[in-house]
């Protein structure tokens, strides 16, 4: 048989990858990031007393600098710990399901071919036994409903050869789907 490609190389195990990457990127990112990010606070405010008085306007400019502590960051580490875990599973998931169908494909396939090569023989030993049975009605041996079963058995066995062909195309096909293989 051919080489197929390895499992990795199917789209939805490169989506699987792909999606465990991110979220461990992700994990690490929390891992990393001890507290909030700095925040710059801007504001302006109008006070407009009564009618004698003027207005007046203040602007006021904050920063805010979150110090990072362990109660913020438990539960963030825990979820992403968590998503992490479920993408590896999932990931783990397609690998296993991905790998079965793979090898099930195969077996179906060998045995299609099998039984091709099988249905070959048959259709050949009954093709071989019609003509020496018509040679031997023809020489006045043999009765014409013997030699018209054994032809009629002949024909039979073409046709399982053909479906049996057809069968394995079909097996080679569902090969194909679980590679990953574009028809």
């Amino acid at each position: 048989m051919a080489s197929h490609p390895a499992v990795t190389e199917h789209p939805e195990m490169r989506y699987a990858a792909t999606t465990a990457e991110h979220v461990r990127k992700r994990a690490a990112l929390v891992r990393t990031s001890r507290s909030e990010p700095p925040e710059i606070i801007v504001g302006i405010r109008q006070d407009i007393p009564g009618r004698i008085d003027s207005s007046q306007n203040s602007l006021s400019v904050g920063v805010r600098l979150p110090l990072g502590t362990a109660d913020r960051n438990r539960p963030l580490q825990a979820a992403a710990q968590a998503e992490l875990d479920i993408a590896e599973a999932a990931e783990l998931r397609v690998r296993d399901r991905l790998q079965a169908e793979r090898a099930t494909a195969n077996a179906a396939l060998e045995a299609s071919a099998q039984q091709v090569q099988a249905e070959k023989n048959r259709a050949s030993l009954l093709r071989e036994r019609a003509t020496l049975l018509e040679k031997s009605f023809r020489a006045g041996e043999s009765a014409l409903p013997e030699l018209l079963r054994t032809i009629a058995a002949a024909a039979q066995a073409e046709a399982a050869l053909v479906r049996q062909q057809a069968a394995l195309g079909l097996a080679l096909a569902r090969l194909h789907q679980t590679l990953g293989l574009l028809p």
